[in-house]
């Protein structure tokens, strides 16, 4: 039999007849974005067939779109049509995506469930009084944020009065190649032969890994606090997920969880646990709890707001009295799939445009180096600049006779420019008018106007690195003096390490779901209304 070779990983495998090159890539471990589920809609899962392209199907329709020249193809739609040949593909350049670890803190006592006490003289670790047993070494635990695109892992000590973090590491999240979307991830486990058998293995491979290179050995780990969106937090702790994948959209267990860690074979100490906090309904999960947690919505009288950003939004407006939350499908546009020159936030993605009163463009990209696409932040900004100047109008169309606009030139490939066009308008349309149906949904449920907010926190990666002017001049947000817009960064990551080291703090978040509403957008009296309105660009008049 013949093989497939893929570059510049430098792996290889057989050929399977009738299979996709996507399949083929799956099952080597090649992490390749697939933000469509396998249909080809994205484009983002491109690559270029280097040789043996006879042994592939025709090229699809969606692949004459997104596919170039150079014998670029969608690893989801090109199928192997023989065995007769070698195969070898070039997988798309992918750089290290800029992983926000770092949020905003707030001050709390050390006080965790795992706690180092003497007897006798000696050292011994116990869980909530109970005496696990004696300690030679030290200590540790580790607060986890497993997002769909990201992972970001802490490790603090137990011991002592210290709450600063004794290393961070952020890593890709491996689930990332059977689908870069929740639903896709539900579907994987639920249709695919072995699909959550195979999620679970992935996850606890990556995971060990990095464990491994920690700053504590894995056997000094006695406690892990993993929060996550509702779909993240089930498949880690093994929970079917077929709830999920259909009406009402309900975890089979939303309350919190506690199990062995060895349940889940994370190899950590023999008695360490793993914890995965409450989620608070729907797709809002454990990760907005331990948001809100962070920014202390539970503890002000004042009412303010979160916005957790991505391909599914998350978004809260409370106080210490009430909660509502909801959630909304702005899909993955912002993360760079469905736009022709989109990417996500890695190394040479274009993540500030500033147009001038000429037309010049000029952007600025992750890590200053040549630009490969333009991602969320960058998006945002083209956007705005558009408006703010005339070349786009309310409804997202060009005006004078341009078919794009041209922000760069790829510097290898000079043939070739970073653009957007209006249909990549279309699909930025549709997530903000989401987000911004959303934030309506949520102020009118209470009773408020955007002026009466004490704060906006706009929390994760994408909230991090928007300017906020240019999304308050989209529409995307509520406008807001500048004062009120906090952007709180990892808000989540900083919220399991406050339940890892304060047993108060994990109490006081499974005390804020008895007083959180989870709101249906779709349910709402004048949803369609809302949102249509909010297709418009501009800034947008919330009543």
């Amino acid at each position: 039999m013949h093989r497939i070779t893929v570059l510049p990983e430098g792996i290889s495998g057989l050929l399977q007849e009738g299979e996709t090159l996507l399949s083929h890539l799956q099952r080597l471990g090649v992490h390749i974005p697939v933000g469509c589920g396998g249909t080809g809609e994205c484009g983002t899962c491109r690559v270029q067939v280097l040789s043996g392209e006879s042994a592939l199907s025709p090229p699809t329709p969606p692949e004459k779109k997104w596919a170039g020249t150079h014998g670029e193809r969608l690893a989801c739609q090109a199928i192997v049509s023989g065995e007769n040949k070698n195969i070898v593909l070039k997988t798309r350049e992918t750089s290290l995506f800029s992983i926000v670890g770092e949020g905003i803190r707030t001050e709390f006592a050390k006080n965790p469930v795992i706690q180092v006490k003497r007897e006798k003289g000696k050292r011994v670790v116990t869980r909530d009084e109970q005496v696990l047993g004696a300690l030679t070494g030290r200590c540790a635990g580790i607060a986890f944020d497993a997002g769909t695109t990201t992972f970001v892992i802490r490790w603090y000590d137990l011991e002592g009065t210290t709450i600063t973090p004794l290393a961070t590491k952020s890593l890709l999240n491996p689930q990332g190649r059977f689908g870069d979307n929740v639903i896709d991830r539900v579907g994987f486990a639920t249709s695919s032969t072995g699909g959550q058998t195979l999620l679970d293995q992935v996850f606890v491979d990556e995971v060990q890994r990095a464990l491994l290179s920690g700053p504590v050995n894995p056997d000094e780990i006695y406690d892990i606090v993993m929060v996550g969106n509702t779909v993240m937090r089930d498949l880690i702790c093994g929970l079917p997920v077929r709830s999920l994948g259909r009406s009402p959209y309900e975890s089979c267990h939303p309350g919190s969880i506690e199990i062995p860690a060895a349940e889940r074979k994370i190899m950590i100490h023999p008695d360490g646990h793993l914890y995965a906090p409450p989620v608070l309904g729907q797709f809002v999960g454990a990760d907005m709890l331990a948001v809100l947690l962070a920014v202390g919505m539970h503890e002000q009288e004042e009412v303010t707001m979160a916005i957790d950003i991505g391909t599914n939004t998350e978004i809260a407006v409370g106080n210490r009295d009430r909660i509502l939350v909801t959630s909304c499908a702005s899909g993955p546009a912002f993360e760079g799939s469905g736009v022709k020159c989109g990417t996500g936030a890695v190394n040479g993605a274009i993540g500030q445009v500033h147009i001038q009163a000429d037309g010049t463009v000029s952007c600025q990209t992750i890590g200053n180096t040549s630009p490969i696409g333009i991602c969320g932040s960058g998006l945002v900004d083209t956007l705005s600049e558009l408006l703010e100047h005339g070349l786009m109008d309310t409804a997202g169309k060009f005006t004078g006779d341009r078919t794009r606009f041209v922000l760069a030139v790829h510097e290898k490939e000079p043939e070739s420019s970073i653009y957007i066009d209006e249909e990549d308008i279309d699909a930025i349309k549709l997530a903000k008018a989401a987000i911004i149906t959303g934030v309506q949904t949520l102020l009118r449920r209470w009773g408020l106007m955007p002026m009466n907010l004490s704060k906006v926190y706009l929390a994760g990666a994408f909230g991090t690195s928007i300017d906020p002017v240019h999304a308050e001049r989209i529409g995307m947000i509520p406008s807001l003096p500048r004062d009120r817009v906090v952007q709180a960064g990892n808000a989540a990551i900083e919220g399991a390490a406050m339940m890892l080291l304060s047993r108060s703090k994990r109490d006081e978040a499974e005390k804020m779901v008895t007083i959180t509403e989870h709101v249906r957008l779709e349910n709402e009296p004048g949803f369609e209304d809302m949102f249509i309105n909010g297709l418009m660009f501009g800034p947008v008049e919330l009543s």
